[in-house]
């Protein structure tokens, strides 16, 4: 072969074989991107969100496909349940069927690949992109448990980039699931959150009533302790200003 012929065929093999990074500033979080327990109640069809951070400093390239693989444990999710992805981000998006994650028993484990036309770039920040939906056992047992229960699923993460030439391999990461009967600010007890819970939250901590039926659902920041910080993110919630912790 002539040597213009080498350089040729070893330029084209370099242009058709993407770079595969890993760049701890590309992110994946399945769960609450604060690391708080990601609330869901037994027996609950729960819908847990899939976040995705690129690069702050990659201002040029976007991701355009996502493929994020999650793994979940059967003793708290039961049946995985495919997904929805966000109409924002993707204009077609794919929820693998589920199967067994290999060489770990109890463990399910789901795919969700998502493409983009004009490609996902967060500059920094987390994006909600879709969400993987999950059967939640209703086993008395796991009742109060804050669980770890997600971890790697069977296919490893990956990004594909705009420039059609690099893929990028984000860092996962799973929060942990709290089970619980209780609805976050429902301090009454009442099956839903409204003002009547303010009232309420005020009345107790000046002590002129019991304490709630689940403590833990007035403790709105979740920071271990029921206080005025709890009341004023309530009364910001009512007000519009805020979104729940």
């Amino acid at each position: 072969m002539r040597n213009y012929q080498k350089v040729l065929l070893a330029f084209v093999v370099a242009t058709t074989i993407s770079i595969e990074l890993t760049h701890a500033q590309y992110d994946v979080y399945i769960g609450d991107t604060t690391g708080a327990p990601f609330w869901v109640h037994p027996g609950e069809a729960a819908r847990v969100p899939i976040w995705i951070k690129t690069d702050p400093m990659n201002l040029q390239d976007s991701v355009t496909f996502a493929l994020i693989s999650a793994a979940s444990e059967t003793t708290y999710i039961e049946v995985r349940l495919g997904g929805t992805c966000n109409p924002l981000y993707w204009f077609s998006c794919n929820f693998s069927v589920p199967e067994p994650l290999p060489g770990v028993p109890n463990y399910i484990s789901q795919n969700f690949e998502g493409y983009s036309n004009y490609g996902l770039n967060s500059q920094g920040t987390y994006c909600r992109v879709a969400e993987f939906h999950m059967l939640i056992a209703s086993d008395s047992a796991i009742i109060n448990d804050t669980a770890n229960c997600m971890q790697l699923g069977s296919q490893p993460p990956m990004f594909g980039m705009q420039d059609g030439l690099t893929s990028v391999i984000p860092i996962m990461h799973f929060g942990p699931l709290f089970i619980t009967n209780a609805i976050r600010g429902d301090v009454n007890n009442s099956g839903v959150m409204n003002p009547q819970d303010v009232v309420y939250l005020v009345r107790y901590l000046k002590g002129y009533l019991p304490p709630p039926t689940y403590p833990v659902a007035a403790d709105i920041n979740g920071d271990g302790e029921i206080n005025g910080i709890d009341v004023e993110i309530m009364v910001s919630y009512f007000k519009g200003l805020i979104d729940l912790p």
